[in-house]
């Protein structure tokens, strides 16, 4: 979800599922960088949108010392 208003700029909202959320600290984790990659690039899952996810993701395990990987979902 994307909103432009003149007063506070660009907002964006990211929906996560309870169903998504009870897979457990991982999966909600990849779930959010995945949709936050929509934010960042558009919302085809083409490959230029998972090399974008791959980086995020390497930056955030990097960062966090996780162990998040890209399931590839289409």
């Amino acid at each position: 979800w994307r909103d432009v208003t003149r007063d506070r700029g660009e907002l964006h909202a990211i929906g996560l599922s309870v169903e998504a959320l009870g897979r457990g600290p991982d999966y909600t984790q990849f779930l959010f960088l995945h949709e936050l990659t929509h934010v960042f690039g558009g919302g085809e899952h083409n490959t230029e949108f998972h090399q974008r996810l791959d980086r995020l993701i390497a930056r955030f395990n990097q960062c966090t010392g996780g162990c998040v990987s890209n399931d590839y979902c289409s």
